[in-house]
Order: structure tokens, then C-alpha cells, then sequence
């Protein structure tokens, strides 16, 4: 398991999220696009790829038109609040990432 990585992507994705000017829409699909998009089931706990499956659905329903892919045609046709919703579920499965993180850097070099 990788936890490293999915807490890079994770972290990537929550600061650009946080930082962006751009619409809940836009952050929301690039968030998913150019970083959460790279984790694979073997970075995370099952619990927590479960959690991101069911994000990738969300953000995947709406078939591609033209030049742009299903993240964008999807996250562009939500509303405000339900991009918000998914970019809180995205906190939140970093907060948890970031627990597994820390456990396995103590297991892995201890606690001092």
C-alpha cells in the first residue's frame, strides 16, 4: 500500500481545491482530474477506495461531448451544492488518509 501516495494526491487536491478562484465545478473536476484520478485501490485502505469509487461514480455519470471527458461534463452540470458536497467528502477521505499516514509512519519509524 502506498499511503504515501494517496495522501500526496489527497493533499494536492484539497490545496488546489482551497486555493482556486475558480467555480465549486471547476475545482471540483480538476481536483478529481489531475490528482485523485492517479490513486489505485492498493494506495488506500478498502474502506477508504470504496469511498473514493463512489466519488469516481458521481463525477463520472454524464457521458463525454466533443473534446471534453465524463468528469467535466458531469461536474459542469452539478449544482453548486452538490459540488460542495462531493469537494467535502474529498476533505474528508484526505482527514482519513491522513490518519492511516500517520499510523503507518509510527509503525514504520516508531514514535520518537
Amino acid at each position: 500500500m502506498a499511503i504515501s501516495y494517496a495522501w500526496e494526491k489527497f493533499f494536492s487536491a484539497v490545496d488546489y481545491a482551497a486555493s482556486s478562484c475558480a467555480s465549486v465545478q471547476e475545482r471540483l473536476a480538476s481536483a478529481y482530474i489531475f490528482n485523485i484520478i492517479h490513486v489505485r485501490s492498493e494506495d488506500v485502505p478498502a474502506e477508504l477506495w470504496k469511498r473514493i469509487e463512489k466519488l469516481t461514480a458521481a463525477v463520472t455519470k454524464v457521458p463525454a461531448r466533443g473534446d471534453e471527458g465524463t468528469v467535466q461534463a458531469t461536474t459542469s452540470q452539478m449544482s453548486s451544492d452538490d459540488a460542495s458536497k462531493w469537494l467535502s467528502e474529498i476533505v474528508s477521505i484526505f482527514n482519513d488518509i491522513v490518519q492511516e499516514y500517520a499510523a503507518f509512519r509510527k509503525n514504520r519509524f516508531g514514535s520518537g
